[in-house]
């Protein structure tokens, strides 16, 4: 649909987190919207293959379709949050972006 937003879901560690499920459901509450996920890997575990981000999108997705009401299709992206963005952004359009992190004392985003 044309006036329904694309809004771009970025969270790893606190993909299911209450006040991730919190901002998911105000936003879809406000107009029509569409959801996608994307999981950057984890630093440390990226030589390992994307296992840890894997398990992060079984556990998330369907708390967030709840929150959505709607499917959220979910995409698995470098551990460099910021290159996994720009490489989504190349490929799809997003009207809104949602982005979720660690508080500032110990995430790796915000540094």
């Amino acid at each position: 649909m044309a006036d329904t937003a694309r809004v771009l879901v970025v969270a790893n560690r606190t993909a299911a987190t209450p006040a991730l499920l919190a901002a998911v459901r105000e936003r879809a509450a406000k107009g029509p919207c569409e959801f996608t996920l994307l999981v950057p890997q984890l630093i440390a575990e990226e030589a390992f293959g994307d296992e840890e981000a894997r398990k992060t999108i079984e556990l998330a997705v369907p708390l967030l379709e709840e929150a959505a009401d709607d499917e959220v299709p979910a995409i698995i992206g470098t551990s460099d949050a910021m290159l996994a963005v720009e490489r989504v952004l190349v490929h799809e359009h997003f009207d809104e972006v949602i982005v979720s992190t660690l508080p500032d004392r110990v995430s790796h985003w915000l540094k």
